[in-house]
């Protein structure tokens, strides 16, 4: 679009932009303002500007999904260990109590 702006486009490439842009009102629009900008080295900056924002929230939404994973793993590995203290408290009460029911029984 830059290119058809600025004018560097041949006859045919232009036909074609052109042919998209009469039925496209998104890159019509978008045309048309590349075309107000009058400078285009303020562009220039101004895209260089957007990429290192839209990249920084990237890496900061990607951190944000590891560091929730290494805490989701932390909560599993917890609450595995709770549950297999459990499971060993209710079968040594149990055999226990079966110990003593026996015991019970051969008197």
């Amino acid at each position: 679009m830059i290119a058809y702006v600025e004018g560097k486009l041949s006859a045919e490439e232009r036909y074609r932009v052109e042919t998209h842009l009469s039925s496209c009102p998104f890159c019509s629009e978008a045309v048309d303002g590349l075309a107000e900008i009058k400078d285009p080295e303020h562009f220039s900056l101004a895209l260089q500007h957007i990429h290192h924002d839209l990249n920084k929230q990237f890496r900061f939404k990607h951190s944000l999904f590891f560091k929730s994973y290494r805490v989701q793993i932390y909560l599993v590995l917890i609450i595995i260990v709770v549950l297999a203290i459990l499971l060993f408290t209710f079968y040594l009460v149990h055999f226990t109590l079966l110990k003593h029911a026996l015991s019970q029984l051969q008197i």
